[in-house]
């Protein structure tokens, strides 16, 4: 609860409250993800799909010394202004020398992937694909991001009730990974059901 409201409050204080954030991130999303990352300990993390920057914001807030790859052909403003915010405030109350990483990439994930930019910062410990939703988009960014993730790292698919979600429903045919469906929020009605992929063994 505590998790979830202190965020929210620091983005509505800086005035970082879109109107369709309580949409994105919901308290049982924020609370299931932050459970997650106190188990990974993700210090390099691939995002596909930035949107308003909600879920990027959020993995800063959980992980603030991460180096967080975010891909998206079209780029929003309040994204960067998420994490321009989330990264100073990390740097003021740590007293660290450094300015963590957040690398944008300004390109559509076959792009970013196929330029090399993507797997040259890799590996990941942590990777969300939450791109065009398309079974076909899906399906090339699960094939692009398997071989970059981390021995034990935890590939998420967001939104299974859309069509992307038929390709996690195939990854049954791979022996390495331990796909499992987890719901965050309340009412699976309400969207954005969430499938991790676990490259090793579960945390």
């Amino acid at each position: 609860m505590k998790l979830y409201t202190d965020y929210v409050d620091i983005m509505h204080e800086h005035g970082l409250l879109r109107q369709t954030f309580t949409g994105a991130l919901k308290i049982w999303t924020c609370c299931g993800f932050a459970h997650l990352f106190d188990l990974l300990n993700p210090a390099n993390i691939l995002e596909i799909g930035r949107c308003d920057g909600h879920s990027l914001g959020l993995f800063r807030f959980l992980a603030p010394l991460a180096t967080i790859v975010s891909v998206d052909p079209v780029p929003r403003g309040h994204a960067q202004k998420v994490i321009d915010f989330m990264d100073k405030r990390e740097v003021a109350s740590t007293m660290v020398d450094f300015m963590p990483r957040t690398v944008f990439i300004d390109k559509t994930s076959d792009d970013a992937f196929s330029s090399g930019l993507v797997k040259d910062l890799g590996p990941y410990d942590f990777a969300l694909i939450d791109g065009d939703h398309t079974f076909e988009g899906a399906m090339r960014d699960w094939k692009n991001t398997k071989p970059l993730m981390a021995k034990n790292g935890v590939v998420c698919f967001d939104n299974l009730e859309m069509d992307c979600g038929k390709v996690f429903d195939k990854i049954d045919d791979y022996e390495t990974v331990k796909p499992f469906h987890i719901n965050f929020r309340k009412d699976p009605a309400d969207g954005g059901q969430y499938g991790f992929v676990f490259m090793g063994e579960r945390p």
